[in-house]
């Protein structure tokens, strides 16, 4: 399945050939021909008619004269037609209705499918703007109308005028867009007085500044799915195909997207550059990068915890498009690569606060069930773990090194789904911490405090619907105080609040946390302890008893910006990625050698998408053959998402293509299928090879 798409800024009008028509309905209604034509344009105006032609239908609604013996039934919707006015940019268009002729030998049936305009929005309405490539545009709906007492007219003559400001032809470069220019005329009723309005060139296109760096070829890329530091062997490298000769070690460098998705912003995002993030070489004391020696860094999740700093509270971030993050390894940087600070931790001032525990937060979801519902096509955007309608349900949850008698923090999400007052009873190990409601059929959260805390080994978070108005868990949350106990080989916490035990911060002198960690495995080794919030720092001069596996540490925090995040962890616990891939990039920002149809596909396709690119690039049935392109939409995403699959970032290429290319692309085709299921939340979906974009 392949898509192909008209080139537009902010409109695409698609001609997909797995298009589906709406079911014809079980009943035949006769429809009108109607059409819409130009009949004077001037300074600051054009006028429009809109005809129905009625016809002799040939059957028994008229006699032998042609006459109409009895009203004709039609839908609706058969009355409808939009057309597209080109203006000049910007224009605040306004629209005079001239004439309004009723068809009064019709009768019009309700199509309860398609909606029709409230009294005193027809006969004509505007639409939106849009932006047509270089042409600003407005659609015009002729339509029918319910008057005061209710009843459906339709017109089978009606004349208006579209009126707006006119600054005259724009100034610039003259665009030569002849491959654009069919679509002009296909599309714009007034083409020929719109051209002098079409955006002009003020300057030869040029690449746009940007800071950062894009992958090039024979980076590594490196995929996680969770928080841990992070260990990439020689040996990892060279099993997957990189060329390690003459690689210096001191210019191995980590780089990193950020790991978020592009947003649902209207306008196309510019995408994302890499930054390069501090990261350890282990050794490659011999000037050499080889066997065991190892590149280490921090990594995260797609989905993980954050900080607001101006709420300065954490947060859940999501992503609904993948679970994988990406990082990439240079193994040629032009500069020595940044390596981790060292920051002092020992035991050498007097603390503001002693802890030996820490807030550990979970957030347990099962995106298990569709939310939504359009035409049929599930929302790939928001899920649900189950429905409430008067049932009740426990969730057993692991907990271990658990601080007893301090308090456990609930939160859940809903789904309101149904109007009306929700009411769960919310329980925590068989006790009832009281009832909670909200309202409505929006989305709606409840909290709850359990202050007899938790129990070490298994506790259980239930919820009594005490209604049977039909509701939906989205998650539930869980913060509860742990001790900072390594027998894991691992340890991720942050800096405490004063309400966990730690120090209230005078912000013009800071505070110094005293850290007393326990448990880790003596036979493991030293652990190592990296500060991950802002860059990455060693803590180092820490105490550390190699034959309890105790561990001592101080730190200083100002009180401003993102509180710290420590990691601590021994080098057998450090973590393997889920994936590393020598990439094969394809440079597209630095590029400016465009194509007139540009072909985006995924790699299991790109034989066939080169055949059908070099079919087009002869094809003379039209004119001169297009200038063509295949791009893999991997290369889309490691420019433009930091690797990540992202739907935005197909339209943030093409915006970039748009504005920086030449010539700028006519058409753009996305060759392969795709699901709105990104993330195969079902189990069931297939190669997601060509994301939709959900608006």
């Amino acid at each position: 399945m392949f898509h192909r798409y008209c080139l537009l800024v902010g409109f695409l009008i698609s001609t997909s050939l797995s298009a589906q028509l709406p079911a014809p309905s079980a009943k035949t209604f006769p429809v009108p021909a109607t059409k819409v034509e130009v009949l004077a344009t001037g300074k600051g105006f054009v006028r429009l008619q809109f005809r129905a032609n009625l016809g002799i239908l040939g059957d028994e609604t008229t006699d032998r004269t042609g006459e109409f013996t009895q009203p004709v039934v039609t839908l609706a919707r058969q009355w409808m037609h939009t057309s597209l006015v080109g203006l000049p940019r910007g224009a605040q268009p306004r629209l005079h209705v001239l004439e309004a002729k009723v068809a009064t030998d019709w009768q019009v049936e309700f199509d309860s499918s398609h909606q029709v305009e409230e009294p005193g929005e027809g006969p004509a309405r505007l639409g939106q703007p849009v932006t047509l490539r270089d042409q600003y545009a407005v659609p015009v709906t002729f339509m029918p109308q319910r008057d005061a007492h209710g009843q459906l007219n339709v017109y089978e003559r009606v004349v208006i005028d579209v009126v707006f400001d006119d600054p005259g032809a724009t100034m610039g470069w003259p665009a030569k867009d002849d491959r654009f220019e069919p679509v002009y005329r296909s599309l714009l009723i007034n083409e020929r007085q719109a051209r002098a309005w079409r955006t002009r060139h003020t300057r030869p296109v040029r690449k746009t500044a940007q800071t950062g760096i894009s992958p090039t070829d024979g980076m590594i890329r490196v995929t996680v799915r969770s928080e841990g530091m992070y260990r990439v062997t020689a040996d990892d490298l060279v099993e997957a195909g990189a060329d390690l000769a003459g690689v210096d070690p001191n210019h191995i460098r980590v780089l990193y997207g950020g790991g978020s998705s592009l947003g649902l912003a209207s306008r196309a995002s510019n995408g994302v550059l890499l930054r390069e993030q501090a990261a350890v070489i282990s050794g490659g004391d011999d000037g050499s990068f080889n066997g065991e020696d190892a590149v280490i860094f921090h990594g995260v999740g797609t989905e993980r915890w954050d900080f607001d700093r101006n709420q300065r509270v954490h947060f859940w971030r999501r992503n609904v498009y993948t679970h994988d993050n990406a990082y990439w390894i240079d193994l040629h940087a032009t500069n020595e690569a940044t390596r981790p600070t060292p920051r002092d931790g020992s035991i050498a001032q007097t603390p503001s606060a002693v802890v030996d525990s820490y807030r550990h937060r979970l957030h347990e979801e099962d995106e298990r069930t569709i939310l939504r519902q359009l035409f049929g096509m599930n929302s790939g955007y928001d899920w649900y773990w189950e429905p409430f309608s008067g049932n009740a349900r426990n969730y057993p949850i692991a907990m271990s090194q658990v601080v007893p008698n301090e308090p456990v923090l609930i939160r859940a999400g809903f789904w309101g789904w149904t109007n009306a007052t929700h009411i769960f009873e919310v329980m925590w190990n068989e006790s009832s911490l009281g009832i909670r409601s909200f309202s409505g059929s929006n989305y709606a959260q409840i909290s709850a405090s359990a202050y007899e805390g938790p129990i070490e080994g298994l506790n259980q978070f239930g919820l009594i619907h005490r209604t049977t108005n039909l509701t939906r868990l989205d998650w539930f949350q869980i913060q509860y105080q742990r001790y900072l106990d390594g027998s894991e080989g691992v340890l991720a916490f942050d800096w405490p609040i004063a309400t966990d035990g730690g120090a209230f911060i005078d912000t013009t002198v800071g505070a110094v946390i005293q850290y007393e960690l326990r448990g880790f495995a003596p036979d493991e080794g030293t652990p190592r302890i990296f500060i991950v919030s802002a860059g990455l720092q060693e803590v180092v001069d820490f105490e550390y008893d190699d034959t309890t596996g105790d561990l001592r540490f101080q730190d200083w925090f100002s009180g401003k910006g993102r509180p710290p995040r420590y990691v601590a962890v021994q080098t057998p616990f450090l973590r393997r990625p889920s994936a590393v891939t020598v990439d094969t990039q394809r440079p597209l920002r630095e590029s400016a050698a465009g194509a007139d149809d540009i072909i985006v596909t995924h790699s299991d396709f790109s034989e066939a998408a080169q055949r059908l690119a070099d079919w087009r690039a002869q094809d003379r049935r039209f004119g001169d053959p297009m200038t063509t392109m295949v791009v893999d939409v991997q290369d889309i995403y490691d420019e433009f998402s930091g690797g990540l699959v992202d739907p935005m970032a197909i339209r943030a290429f093409v915006n970039h293509t748009f504005d920086n290319w030449s010539p700028r692309p006519t058409y753009i085709t996305l060759m392969g299928d795709g699901t709105y299921d990104y993330k195969n939340n079902s189990g069931t979906s297939h190669t997601n090879w060509i994301p939709p974009y959900q608006d």
